[in-house]
């Protein structure tokens, strides 16, 4: 059973002492999962944009011609971004105290600035990446920064790369290795993070963007004693899970990390069970769903793979190397509270056990709209279906950010109640226009 975040304290405590007096006598901290409400608080308290709409600030401006200066993120941009980490943090039940340290921006920075150079992301540069332009004191800090970052493309907002890349990591339709390990995730909820860094390198439109976060740090004393970290955690915002410019038709893996209460999971014995009480359907997974190498696979067959993954992936990607993965073929509407039952594992004692829980999605605005509210089809909200909501169907199918569909109409046009908008939506409502005419 997943336990509360607290904080524990050694002989100080006993003593009667506060841990505002003696903070160094903290030593150890278990999860404190929070409520909707007081999440939606924790948002208010610390925003940052959710659309991809907003560039960033600098400090110290980019020089992209030689000599090359990074430059440095300030204002608003490294404030959001901290926001971002430190809501994502606060929501999984982790410490959201999360600071920025000068030197890990740097790295990040620098990072940034080589991948935009050399249009790629890459975490391991060779001698022979170095530009002729770039200085071996700067070249040496791109080394540095892009193996120890996470490394974007193609984001105007670092909360945004956040949450729709690093928190998402379903490799957005481009292969498995991602998803396979959640790496990018893990480390934004090590439980030994305690400082972080960001950069960024605006070019001239959204295709010369390239971003990194420092995310490798292991800086946080106490231990962490918690059972498992799950994301999406038991309370998931609609609107950090599914953001709506980019990827809809892609895939939102489900990830635990186990702690050391565990022993090591097995993918030959491990199976996972989901259900939807919105949708009333159930997923499965176990061995016999995972997928490694995708490269003699076609675009259909990769398509197919990953819309029902699994896998148990053992590495340092954090403090807890333990992490089973899993992926429906769907995403959930707020509203929707979706079972997870995890079995064929093993306590470090080498007895049998389960792990059970619910996550809740749900919006961070006040009200949201409830399953019984959703009328298939009406995707402008007028309470009658028609061609209209044909037209603005169509129009969010085509990515058309100017459409001005509502979080109600977005739920109202997912016509096969598959969890997604797409173009089966679109079909599904113009047969039923044809049918009616």
């Amino acid at each position: 059973m997943q336990k509360h975040w607290k904080r524990l304290m050694t002989g100080a405590a006993a003593a009667g002492i506060s841990a505002a007096v003696l903070p160094c006598s903290v030593s150890a901290y278990e999860l404190e999962l929070h409520s909707q409400e007081e999440i939606r608080a924790f948002y208010a308290a610390h925003p940052f944009p959710v659309k991809d709409e907003k560039k960033p600030e600098y400090a110290q401006e980019q020089l992209l011609s030689a000599p090359y200066t990074p430059g440095v993120l300030g204002g608003e941009s490294l404030q959001e971004a901290l926001n971002a980490v430190n809501t994502a943090r606060y929501i999984a039940g982790l410490p959201a105290d999360i600071t920025i340290r000068g030197d890990y921006s740097e790295l990040a920075q620098a990072a940034a600035l080589i991948d935009w150079y050399r249009s790629e992301l890459d975490h391991e540069l060779g001698p022979d990446d170095k530009p002729a332009d770039f200085s071996d004191e700067l070249f040496a800090l791109c080394k540095t920064g892009t193996k120890y970052c996470n490394l974007h493309y193609g984001y105007y907002t670092l909360p945004a790369a956040i949450y729709e890349k690093d928190l998402c990591d379903s490799d957005m339709g481009r292969g498995v290795k991602n998803m396979q390990t959640a790496g990018h995730r893990r480390w934004l909820l090590n439980p030994k993070m305690q400082y972080i860094g960001f950069g960024q390198i605006t070019g001239s439109g959204r295709r010369d963007l390239y971003s990194a976060v420092y995310a490798l740090d292991h800086s946080r004393e106490e231990a962490f004693t918690g059972d498992y970290i799950a994301w999406p955690p038991q309370n998931m915002p609609y609107e950090l899970y599914s953001l709506e410019r980019k990827y809809q038709s892609n895939r939102y893996p489900f990830s635990v990390s186990l702690n050391q209460q565990y022993a090591e999971p097995s993918a030959e014995t491990v199976q996972v069970d989901l259900y939807s009480h919105q949708l009333d359907r159930s997923w499965h997974f176990d061995r016999n769903d995972c997928l490694t190498d995708d490269s003699s696979m076609t675009a259909q067959e990769k398509q197919e793979a990953y819309s029902h993954y699994f896998n148990v992936n053992i590495s340092n990607r954090s403090s807890i190397r333990n992490c089973i993965i899993f992926c429906p073929d769907v995403f959930f509407a707020p509203g929707d509270t979706v079972d997870v039952r995890i079995s064929g594992i093993q306590t470090a004692a080498g007895e049998d056990t389960e792990i059970t829980y619910s996550v809740s999605f749900f919006s961070l605005e006040e009200t949201q709209v409830q399953p019984a509210q959703v009328l298939r089809g009406d995707a402008d909200c007028n309470g009658e279906v028609n061609v209209l909501d044909a037209v603005l169907l169509s129009r969010v199918e085509a990515e058309d950010l100017t459409c001005g569909i509502t979080d109600e109409g977005r739920l109202n046009s997912d016509c096969d109640g598959d969890g997604r908008v797409t173009f089966s939506d679109l079909t599904w409502l113009l047969k039923k226009l044809a049918a009616t005419s």
